[in-house]
């Protein structure tokens, strides 16, 4: 399910929404120069992010999209764009978490598979962890970002005004997020099952030796398995203890 909700998440471009107030913006072949301080009219920037897209909506341009460079070097002009420039560097442990996500389902997979799925589990564990630690670390980064560059521009600067951006965070987003809780449990369980599996494998180990030991302890110092062993039986040192504890009849009397 992590790994479903993540796949989710990296492949739909519904991250953030945002909303900026143009505050100085000027329509431009405007007809009436004369501005009623009591009827103004508020221009918005409206935008939608992505991993791989970002699309905007203004007074002038249309809806457009356009794939996100990460290798630009072009100076926002705005706060929007600000946004959309910090949060590339987030893409990096996003698709880390994602590689650790599908390596740990297939894991898992092997251990539905394998009789014996002592050390797959263990690397299904330790994947799921890196998964979850890449995952906070990208909700970190892109958090941070978007705080950052929005700013006090969030906030109404008096009572009578209200803020000059406004943003929230889509569907996608959260896919992401429920994924990371579902990885934190995935790790959880599966360190509950690899801790719960070893420490049956040590009782087991420990138990069939103080059994051993308390078999050699009661039979004479003779061990139990070597005593009914076949091989042993057969073997020259046991028949010539055989042959200590047999006793011979002197025919030359009769």
């Amino acid at each position: 399910m992590a790994c479903t909700l993540n796949c989710c998440g990296i492949l739909t471009n519904s991250w953030l929404y945002t909303s900026e107030v143009l505050k100085y913006y000027v329509y431009p072949n405007k007809t009436n120069p004369i501005d009623d301080p009591y009827n103004k009219i508020i221009y918005y920037k409206n935008a939608t992010f992505g991993p791989w897209k970002f699309c905007w909506l203004d007074p002038v341009v249309e809806f457009k999209c356009n794939t996100i460079d990460f290798f630009s070097l072009d100076e926002p002009a705005d706060v929007t764009t600000s946004i959309e420039v910090s949060l590339r560097k987030a893409i990096i442990p996003l698709l880390l978490s994602l590689f650790f996500d599908v390596n740990g389902f297939i894991a898992i997979i092997i251990c539905c598979i394998r009789s014996s799925p002592y050390k797959s589990l263990f690397f299904s564990t330790v994947l799921h962890i890196f998964a979850g630690i890449a995952k906070f670390v990208f909700l970190i980064i892109y958090m941070s970002a978007v705080t950052k560059e929005a700013g006090y521009k969030i906030y109404k600067a008096s009572e009578m005004d209200d803020p000059l951006f406004y943003y929230t965070y889509g569907y996608s987003f959260i896919c992401v997020k429920v994924g990371f809780l579902c990885t934190e449990i995935t790790a959880l369980l599966s360190t509950v099952v690899y801790m719960s599996r070893r420490d049956a494998k040590t009782y087991e180990r420990y138990k069939m030796r103080s059994i051993m030991k308390s078999l050699r302890t009661n039979s004479g110092n003779i061990d139990p398995i070597m005593s009914h062993d076949n091989y042993v039986k057969h073997s020259r040192a046991y028949q010539m203890q055989k042959t200590k504890n047999l006793t011979f009849t002197d025919l030359s009397i009769v």
